[in-house]
């Protein structure tokens, strides 16, 4: 299993079943926040990053201070909220974090 941390605290990759796929998407990085479009409903993301690192905020603005790290293709972070209610991500021009939505059941 692989090993997630955030804020200084380390979990196993949790995998639930029993959600409903709820959609997709990839945010270009340019150097500021940029919020993600939760489909209603959504409280189960998967987040991953590709050509940098990126900083997530949850409900939140997101900066280069922001406290969820996703290192560049290395850990896929699995957040499951009940309160979910926006995501935001900061990165470098160049890098891309990629999402997949779904709400658990």
């Amino acid at each position: 299993m692989t090993k997630v941390t955030t804020g200084g605290v380390q979990a196993d990759e949790v995998v639930l079943l029993g959600h409903t796929y709820l959609g997709e998407q990839t945010i270009a990085m340019t150097g500021a926040s940029a919020p993600a479009t939760l489909p209603p409903g959504t409280n189960f993301v998967e987040i991953s990053a590709s050509g940098g690192a990126v900083q997530a905020s949850i409900n939140g603005t997101a900066s280069a201070n922001s406290g969820m790290y996703i290192p560049e293709d290395q850990i896929r972070y699995i957040i499951k909220l009940d309160n979910l209610e926006s995501l935001a991500f900061f990165g470098a021009e160049g890098a891309t974090v990629h999402l997949i939505y779904k709400m658990e059941q």
